[in-house]
């Protein structure tokens, strides 16, 4: 009896061990986050970054100097717009080619830092098509896009829009007669094993590298997340707009290292995964892509 005792006394005891975290929150840096192309107007978001524990929003950093430049040449300041909280210059578009700096100083920091590129060719969808699948007695969506791999190395991104109906009933017809549309991002999957996912709660996008593919002709599948709303294709949505984006490989590796943090965030046993990052003096990403887009209605 003495001896189970014993055991016992190990077994809720013995593996007990006290250990003491210095988690040091040292000091807050600017986090800079600035994702452009030349369809939209040069515009960065900057904020300060906060300890681990704090589970506040964070702190916008405003009354910063924020300069531009395009390949080393001066092209002005951005200014905070207290709407949409971002520094932006209306009349500054990126151009393709081009290699923009930025460069962010503010009282209490260092300076901050970085550039960028936005890829000069474009990519291209050759052939784009929507079908229909049964899974589990429901219909879905099923897209296929075909790219012809520019020369060299290069880095994209798979981005899906559709217009949604929106539907007006009459009770006396029984008939739904279209009133409008709206543009919503497209929630969509792939078992393809070489794109890699980046998920939020509002959006979905992955990105791949051609080094499985370099020079050569490449066909992915997406899968609809979710099922049609009606059964009916045609019902719910009458256009799809895909875009592939030809992108930096900062931000290639920004995105994959987001997805790879996404999937391990609740696993207690998986390193952790740090988040890519080009900002000199700080945190973010500074990084471009160029667009192209393919339509497909749906009839």
């Amino acid at each position: 009896m003495k001896k189970l005792l014993i055991m016992v006394c190990v077994i809720f005891y013995g593996c007990e061990t006290v250990v003491e975290l210095d988690l040091d929150s040292g000091s807050p840096k600017p986090v800079l986050n600035g994702i452009i192309n030349p369809d939209s107007t040069l515009s960065v978001h900057i904020s300060q970054s906060k300890y681990i524990l704090d589970k506040g929003p964070f702190e916008i950093i405003r009354g910063a100097t924020v300069d531009v430049y395009e390949n080393d040449r001066w092209l002005g300041e951005l200014l905070f717009d207290s709407s949409t909280l971002f520094y932006t210059h209306e009349d500054l578009k990126p151009k393709r080619g081009m290699r923009y700096s930025i460069e962010v100083a503010k009282e209490g920091y260092e300076n901050v830092i970085a550039e960028t590129t936005i890829p000069v060719a474009l990519a291209s969808i050759s052939e784009a098509s929507v079908d229909s699948v049964l899974t589990e007695g429901l219909k879905r969506f099923r897209f296929h896009v075909t790219i012809e791999d520019l020369p060299g190395e290069n880095y994209y991104e798979f981005v899906l829009y559709a217009y949604l109906k929106i539907l007006e009933y009459d009770r006396e017809t029984q008939v739904s007669t279209q009133i409008d549309s709206i543009l919503v991002q497209f929630s969509f999957y792939t078992e393809d094993l070489r794109a890699e996912d980046f998920q939020t709660s509002i959006m979905t996008s992955y990105v791949l590298s051609d080094n499985l593919f370099s020079g050569k002709t490449y066909t992915i599948s997406f899968h609809d997340s979710r099922a049609t709303l009606s059964g009916n294709l045609a019902h719910d949505y009458s256009t799809f707009i895909f875009a592939l984006r030809h992108v930096s490989k900062d931000y290639y590796l920004y995105r994959r290292s987001q997805a790879l943090q996404f999937w391990v965030e609740d696993n207690p046993f998986a390193e952790p995964v740090p988040v890519h990052t080009n900002i000199r003096n700080g945190l973010g990403i500074f990084a471009g892509y160029n667009q192209s887009t393919r339509i497909v209605r749906i009839k």
